[in-house]
Order: C-alpha cells, then structure tokens, then sequence
C-alpha cells in the first residue's frame, strides 16, 4: 500500500481503524471500507488518510461528486501530496475533463517526481484516450520498476488486449494470476480480463468462416463460466454484466451463422 503523508498538526487517527478500511478495500467489500472510513473521519475530519482513502472507495462506488469533495478537501489540508491531486484527477477524467486531469498528474509529478500510481494514473488516461502505444510504453516501464504490483500487469494486458495481442494478454493474465497474494478486487479484474480475451478470440476464430466455429463456441462457454463465477461471488465489478451480455450476442453471432451440425468450410 502506499504510503501517505500525515498533517503534521494533526491528531493521529486511530491507525487499526484505517487499515481495517484498507484491507476491506483489497477484499472489495467497499461499502464496508467506506463506512470505515466514516468513523475515523468522525473523529479527524482533516485526517489524510481517511480523506485519501474514502475518496478512492467513494470513486469506486460510482459516487464521482463525493470523492472529488474528499480529495479536494485532502488538497486544501496537504497541498504537496500528490495523491490528492491524482485522486482529483481521476475523478474529472471521468467526466472527460482530460486536460485539467492531464495537468492535474503533471503537477503531481512535480511533487512526486517518478511517482508509479501516478505514471500508471497517466498509463489509464492514455488507454482511455485510445494512445495505447503511450500507455504500452508506460506500462512497461512500471511493470519492470515494480514487478510485485499486480495492477501495472492488469493494465498492461488491457492494452494487449486493446491492440489485438491476444497471446501477450493472455500470458500476462496467467503470469498475474499466479501470483500470491492478489487483492479480491484485482483477481476479479484479472478474471473479467481473461473473458474478454477469450470473446475476442471467438470473434478472430469465426472472422472467415466456420472452420473453428466449435472452438470459438467453447472459448464461448469458458467466458460466460469465468463472469458467472464473478457474479455467483458478488464481485462488485460493474462491467461484469456488460461482458456477460457481450459472451450471450457472441454466441448468439457464431450459431447464427454458423450453425451446430454444419459442415466447416474447410
């Protein structure tokens, strides 16, 4: 975990109660680590940590507005921490306010100068802007300067994947998930991963015909397999549901047009 910096006039948080909040993050109970946090920012409403920490739980909730206020309030009490600023940051790439989020992490690299999160901060922006070559690059480099960080992996097998590298994504995949360890909200990610490569490779096996349409059929079934799993277990993934309706056309693509029983166009 990273470390963040305290207020030095500050009255130290209760550090049991903060890091209960960050283990609940890493099981992805994230209403429990909020509510966590609540209780220590009861008590120190200026505390860093807490505010750092809600405002990630918060922005992985979907809950963007109240996250940003957490941060921004982080930035008003540390203004040289960076992570205030990367966390301000990802909240308004999301609404698409690229370029401030894009000033944003370069401020906080004057601060922190070769920061990984926030490089990797930098690497997602890229992916999302579609400068997959940008953030492969980035990537590298982190995944090489923290090879025990399984999130630099993560992302560095979405932009295989992006760019159509389904062995290197799925390679990256296996590497990252054999790993020991890997936080419950990562291996989900790391599993969601894996089924998107698996309805690519569907879609690349039936793209000239039906010749593979059986295999494209079973790499059908292990997809929706791995996203029931994730559902059965609760993960709190929102793109879950979007890929599993994804696998569902998918299959639906290959029996249409190529059809059980039909003599492959070898």
């Amino acid at each position: 975990m990273i470390t963040w910096l305290l207020l030095a006039c500050a009255t130290p948080a209760p550090s049991d109660r903060l890091e209960e909040a960050r283990r609940l993050v890493d099981a992805n109970d994230l209403v429990g680590a909020r509510s966590a946090y609540d209780l220590v920012l009861a008590n120190h409403p200026d505390e860093i940590d807490a505010l750092i920490g809600r405002g990630w739980a918060l922005l992985l909730l979907d809950e963007g507005p109240l996250a940003r206020k957490d941060f921004e309030r982080c930035r008003v009490n540390a203004p040289r921490e960076a992570e205030c600023l990367r966390g301000i940051a990802s909240v308004v790439a999301a609404t698409g306010n690229v370029g401030y989020a894009n000033k944003l992490l370069d401020q906080a690299l004057e601060l922190e100068p070769g920061d990984p999160k926030v490089r990797s901060s930098q690497a997602l922006l890229a992916v999302n802007r579609g400068q997959l070559d940008t953030a492969r690059t980035l990537y590298e480099a982190l995944v090489a300067e923290v090879p025990d960080e399984v999130g630099y992996q993560l992302g560095l097998g979405e932009v295989a994947l992006r760019q159509g590298r389904l062995d290197d994504a799925r390679r990256i995949v296996d590497e990252a998930e054999a790993r020991t360890g890997v936080g419950v909200r990562t291996r989900g990610m790391l599993q969601l991963l894996r089924a998107r490569i698996l309805l690519d490779d569907a879609a690349a096996r039936t793209k000239s015909g039906c010749a593979d349409a059986d295999r494209a059929r079973a790499d059908v079934a292990d997809a929706i397999q791995v996203l029931d799993r994730l559902r059965a277990e609760k993960t709190t993934l929102p793109q879950v549901d979007g890929v599993r309706a994804s696998a569902t056309s998918r299959r639906n693509t290959i029996d249409s047009a190529c059809p059980v029983g039909t003599i492959s166009d070898r």
